[in-house]
């Protein structure tokens, strides 16, 4: 029972491995780029081995606003997207105990659950193997990826909505601008004839 224990955690490790080194070591996605300072912090980070729920102070004004919308999202999404990457990479295959306490899971869902307060570091411990901190820094940045491609959206979702209004004020004072040269013609209080 033990080898084939050891086995299958071989094979997860394999796996692990082969599908973050897609992932880890890209360059920033171009929704990231598109974000704002406190997004380009979080995504530096998890590539660089730190998860981070609270973003620092000196990133300014968008900071309010972005910490809020990364708090809410982590609290609303955080969980399943966790439950999905770790359910996809590993199946049922490996024990739950081996993926919570060696690959993470346990201490995501700590951080996303706000039971526990980040940063989680995961990049400087030498005694675990490549594969697990790979996957920790998988997470990471898919997290983080996934947040800012609903910032994106949003953002797309609010100059649409600008641009729309910005239409229906123009189409508004060209009514407004028909009216009046229509009471000019008519000889009305806009008319420009003289009398």
């Amino acid at each position: 029972m033990k080898c084939f224990t050891l086995l299958l955690q071989v094979l997860a490790l394999t796996v692990a491995w082969l599908s973050s080194c897609l992932i880890v070591g890209s360059e920033m996605p171009f929704t990231v780029r598109e974000g704002d300072q406190a997004i380009h912090h979080l995504w530096e980070k998890a590539r660089d081995g730190t998860f981070v729920t609270t973003l620092p102070y000196h990133l300014g004004k968008p900071l309010s606003e972005t910490q809020i919308a990364w708090t809410n999202f982590l609290g609303s999404s955080g969980k399943k997207l966790i439950e999905n990457i770790y359910t996809k990479t590993f199946g049922k295959h490996i024990p739950k105990a081996v993926i919570d306490e060696d690959y993470g899971r346990k201490k995501y869902l700590s951080l996303v659950g706000f039971i526990q307060r980040g940063p989680y570091k995961f990049g400087g411990d030498k005694f675990k193997v490549e594969q697990q901190l790979q996957m920790k820094r998988r997470v990471a940045l898919m997290l983080v990826e996934q947040f800012a491609e609903r910032m994106h959206q949003q953002k797309l979702q609010i100059q649409a909505e600008q641009a729309r209004k910005a239409q229906e004020e123009i189409e508004k004072e060209r009514n407004n601008w028909g009216k009046w040269l229509t009471l000019g013609r008519d000889g009305g209080e806009g008319s420009s004839s003289g009398s």
